[in-house]
């Protein structure tokens, strides 16, 4: 299940099962929340693949 929000133009969610994934694009930054550590890094690959982008790793919000 795909779920965006018009009024939240920059947020995507999907959901697939029991593996969530959340999507905030700001400008030329994205950050992404998941709770399957190997599809964060499948979608990470994908993105490696067919944009120009450097993964900054985790935010020092979720290492708390």
């Amino acid at each position: 299940m795909d779920l965006f929000s018009p009024l939240l133009s920059n947020c995507y969610l999907h959901i697939t099962g029991k593996i969530f994934m959340g999507l905030l694009v700001y400008v030329d930054e994205i950050i992404l929340a998941e709770n399957d550590l190997e599809a964060c890094l499948d979608f990470n690959s994908y993105l490696n693949k067919s944009f120009h982008i450097k993964d900054f790793g985790c935010s020092s919000i979720a290492q708390e």
